[in-house]
């Protein structure tokens, strides 16, 4: 999954969460796959997450996944402008 679009992943893992297949005991495994996913398809993954609401069980789990995802394309935004920063124009 580490490969395929952020919304593909998003509803993967919106399904899974829903269904009750995906748990707090997939909590490592869930944050690695965030770690690795593609990073253009990270807020595609929020947006997914999100959809999961405040009564639902596994909301908590999603909110935090989807807290992950935004963070981290944050970060990887932010990186990119250092070094577009710290690269001179030739």
């Amino acid at each position: 999954m580490t490969a395929a679009a952020g919304g593909d992943v998003g509803d993967t893992l919106l399904a899974g969460l829903s269904a009750g297949s995906l748990g707090p005991a997939h909590r490592v495994v869930l944050v690695n796959l965030l770690a690795r996913a593609r990073p253009e398809g990270l807020l595609d993954i929020a947006a997914r997450l999100d959809r999961i609401g405040p009564s639902m069980s596994c909301h908590a789990l999603a909110a935090s996944l989807a807290d992950l995802a935004r963070t981290r394309a944050a970060m990887l935004g932010e990186l990119e402008g250092a070094d577009r920063a710290a690269v001179p124009d030739r």
